[in-house]
């Protein structure tokens, strides 16, 4: 062996004697950490429901949304709604209480002690909403709050005013909808959803790895350090995100969970089969969990390296989702390989006999030789012919290709409301608005127009309003001539109480409701957004209005500068994650070539789960793929699939060693097989329990992450990287020589590669 690699030896012996010298000491250590992180740092619920971290934070429409409120002194949108609908009609009683309650709420909202300040209501009356065949069926009493008020407070409110004033009454009550409510659900659906989530991966975990060890204690041993991983990590996150003042999304937790104990799975599964090896051996067992730990440290420290390097690019982001979503999964990451690094080997040193009572020490193999290759094999069958892995390699490429074909009708959203179970309140309040107006009714667009005396001009704005109406996704708009219309087929003496902001006093300044025809936050409500901002110059024009400003606000504004800056985070992001880990794939292997074609590969098997990700969403109904799928999931993936590659193809380099590349292929591909399989197959099922989360947006990842680690484990490692490392042959190694005079020299003792072969 080279210096380097008898440093790197000798350094990782020192490391594992230490810890298996100290293995009570490392055992306390950490036990004594998950007491500490439960009893002294905050815990991930303390994020509770804001949904800032998910939306663009300098985003024009939050600053229109800010100036309409200071212009007019009230705020037009707003995120809570009460839903009141009666498909045979809202009666007219029914409809005056609407009116009045506004109206009573907004005259008294100043002195109310439970943060109410406002409503306006919306009835789809003539000449308010016409475009529908029904009339006055429905009813929506937009609620304005306290900002101070947290979010769960806001919807405890709008539930006591629905239950009080309107299901009393039978006018019709559905249910709260909008931004706030949707985002409280769907916070409290995914704490529902842990439970069963971590139920279901410690299951996974312990059939898989206890059939395959054939053991009880082993599982148990792996569950109790992906417990203690998780417990520390979530405590780290969590106060990370106090002390650097960043909200943690409530979606960040599930993503820890799955992350933390998938990777300490894994790497437990190589150190258990490394350990197995060594006491087949021969060996007894704290000096096999010595040999096992010096093989497999500095593979699973890099690999851990890599994931949490390559996650901790996203904190480059521009949305604060990204930004705290990078340093949440790099601090689970690093937290999980510290735990398998230490707490493992310290756990198998102490437990150890009780794990492999079961294991007989095999025939000691013939040392003076170089182990022969079982050209019987598959993996040698496929690798040591360049006319066999050149079509296959070919083949593997193509079908990965074809399968990222679907990410080209990808199209990018963020739906609370439609994101949300079927049956629950929000979803349902929000599908009673899109029958009786459409789906955009629960948050509209907001449009401020200025100009010289331009709230005079009625004419002028009502051919605005009317030209808007006409635009292709706009179903209605609602301005002063609505809201005078509304008062009338009310009939309400009240109604007069009721607010009408839609001119500044001194005329300058005049804002209107545009509501589009799709959901707010869906592709389809941003194109329709986008095509209303080209067209109102022309528009204004159009209809004679003399206009110096423009601005537009609302939720649908603020999903299209959030998806805009998505895309482009997307780009900068994923490439900031390639870097990373090329960087620690071309220092783990001293090479260029073969990093960059496993990165390759790794690009490859990441476009085809987000093609059948894209293929799921069209074909189960589940809409707009979520903004920050592709970006999560590609950096989880590229990072992942870079773990893989350390172990796979660090094992061909280790085989390259003794003995001719194409036979150190042939050796390594099968031998690593079972434990890459083991192990992709937990973190699959790890990320696929994402989905027993009520929210499409963790549907949405768990398809993704699933399918890419199965593509990764079951054709990228398996056949598409020993296919393409035959067919490059030792050039895979440039510029360094050492794989060209390996496999131009004579076959060398094993002893260099003794350890190497411990992890199948």
């Amino acid at each position: 062996m080279d210096d380097g690699v008898d440093q790197e030896a000798g350094g990782a012996r020192r490391f594992a004697a230490a810890i298996v010298w100290l293995r009570y000491v490392v055992v306390l250590g950490w036990a004594a950490a998950a007491v500490a992180a439960v009893l002294f740092l905050p815990s991930m619920g303390d994020a509770g429901s804001d949904a800032s971290g998910l939306v663009k934070e300098d985003s024009a429409a939050i600053a229109a949304q800010q100036r309409s409120a200071a212009v007019f002194g009230y705020p037009l949108l707003t995120e809570v709604a009460l839903v009141q609908r009666d498909p045979n009609g809202l009666t007219a009683a029914a409809q005056r209480r609407v009116i009045d309650r506004a109206a009573l709420i907004s005259r008294d909202g100043g002195k109310a002690a439970n943060g109410l300040r406002a409503a306006v209501p919306l009835i789809n009356v003539d000449g308010v909403m016409s475009t529908r065949h029904e009339q006055s069926t429905t009813a929506l009493t937009f609620l304005y709050f306290d900002p101070a008020l947290t979010f769960e407070r806001r919807v405890a409110v709008a539930h006591d005013v629905i239950r009080s004033d309107v299901r009393s009454l039978g006018d019709g009550a559905v249910g709260v909808t909008g931004v706030v409510p949707a985002r409280v659900e769907q916070a409290r659906a995914i704490i529902g959803a842990l439970p069963a989530i971590t139920a279901g991966t410690l299951l996974l975990i312990l059939l898989v790895v206890g059939i395959w060890q054939r053991s009880v204690l082993a599982p148990v041993l792996t569950l109790v350090a992906a417990g203690t991983a998780y417990v520390v990590a979530t405590g780290v996150v969590a106060w990370f995100g106090r002390q650097t003042g960043q909200v943690v999304p409530q979606e960040v937790e599930p993503l820890i969970l799955v992350l933390v104990l998938g990777i300490v799975t894994d790497y437990c599964v190589f150190l258990l089969a490394s350990t197995r090896r060594s006491i087949a051996g021969g060996l007894e067992v704290r000096p096999a969990v010595r040999v096992a730990t010096a093989v497999t440290a500095p593979t699973i420290m890099i690999a851990g390296l890599i994931v949490a390097g390559g996650t901790a690019s996203l904190s480059l982001g521009t949305l604060g989702f990204f930004r705290a979503l990078g340093p949440a999964l790099a601090l689970a990451a690093g937290t999980g390989t510290l735990v398998a690094l230490t707490l493992v080997p310290a756990l198998l040193a102490i437990v150890g006999r009780r794990v492999y009572r079961r294991v007989e020490p095999e025939p000691a193999p013939d040392t003076s030789a170089v182990a022969p290759v079982d050209r019987r094999s598959i993996g040698a069958r496929l690798a040591r012919s360049r006319l066999v892995a050149l079509p296959l390699a070919a083949l593997c490429v193509v079908g990965l290709a074809f399968a990222a074909n679907d990410v080209r009708h990808a199209r990018l959203g963020f739906s609370l409301t439609e994101g949300a179970g079927k049956d629950s309140e929000v979803r349902r309040a929000a599908e009673a608005g899109r029958l009786g107006f459409s789906a955009g009714i629960i948050s509209p667009t907001e449009i401020l127009l200025d100009g010289p005396r331009i709230a005079a001009d009625t004419e002028g704005l009502k051919r605005v309003e009317e030209l808007l109406r006409r635009t292709p996704g706009v179903t209605g708009v609602v301005g002063p001539a609505e809201q005078a219309s509304l008062t009338a087929a009310a009939g309400s003496a009240a109604a007069g109480g009721a607010p009408t902001p839609f001119a500044t006093p001194s005329g300058s300044t005049v804002r209107m409701l545009v509501v589009l025809a799709d959901d707010p936050f869906s592709s389809g409500a941003i194109a329709t957004l986008e095509r209303l901002r080209d067209a109102l110059p022309r528009l204004t024009r159009g209809a004679g209005l003399t206009v110096s400003r423009v601005d537009v606000a609302g939720q649908t504004a603020l999903a299209a500068d959030t998806v805009q800056e998505s895309k482009t985070d997307i780009v900068h992001l994923a490439l900031a994650a390639l870097a990373v880990n090329l960087l620690f794939l071309m220092l783990f292997l001293r090479a260029i070539v073969a990093p960059v074609v496993l990165l390759g590969a790794s690009v490859l098997a990441l476009g085809a789960a987000l093609g059948v990700t894209v293929l799921v969403s069209r074909l189960l109904g589940w809409g707009d793929v979520a903004y920050y799928t592709p970006l999560a999931a590609a950096v989880l993936l590229l990072s992942l699939g870079s773990d893989y590659n350390v172990f796979v193809v660090g094992r061909i380099w280790h085989e390259a060693r003794a003995r001719p590349l194409a036979d150190a292929v042939a050796v390594a591909v099968p031998a690593a097989a079972k434990p890459v399989t083991l192990a992709g197959l937990v973190l699959a099922g790890s990320f696929a329990l994402l989905a027993l989360a009520p929210v499409v947006a963790l549907r949405q990842l768990a398809v993704a992450l699933s399918t890419g680690v199965l593509i990764d484990a079951f054709i990228v490692r398996s056949l598409l990287v020993p296919s393409l490392i035959t067919s490059l042959g030792p050039i895979s190694g440039w510029p360094g020589s050492a794989l060209k005079r390996r496999a131009d020299a004579p076959a060398e003792a094993p002893a260099a590669v003794a350890l190497a072969g411990a992890d199948d």
